[in-house]
């Protein structure tokens, strides 16, 4: 993976950390490397506060269609708990 010629950046990430304000919002995308380290940055990527909604709503639309065609995917609720989070958008 990497950037294709004249083309976009294509990455593999596994972990997100977000930080925002009232001019938007930065999405750092990283690879998690185990239990005792901390992700191994791979993007970061700065969007409006508009465009993190239209994305949270397509991602939300995006999940809910692959629950209907594939199956519900399985999070454990520790991990909402932990990450804050409803189970519901």
């Amino acid at each position: 993976m990497g950037q294709e010629e004249n083309g976009p950046i294509e990455i593999y990430a596994d972990s997100i950390q977000m930080e925002m304000n009232v001019y938007g919002a930065v999405l750092k995308f990283g690879l998690l490397g185990g239990p005792d380290k901390d992700p191994a940055p791979t993007a970061t990527v700065r969007v409006s506060p508009q465009m993190l909604h239209v994305m949270a709503r397509m991602l939300a639309n995006a999940s809910n269609q692959y629950d209907k065609d594939v199956g519900i995917v399985n999070i454990p609720d520790t991990l909402y708990a932990e990450l804050g989070l409803k189970r519901e958008l």
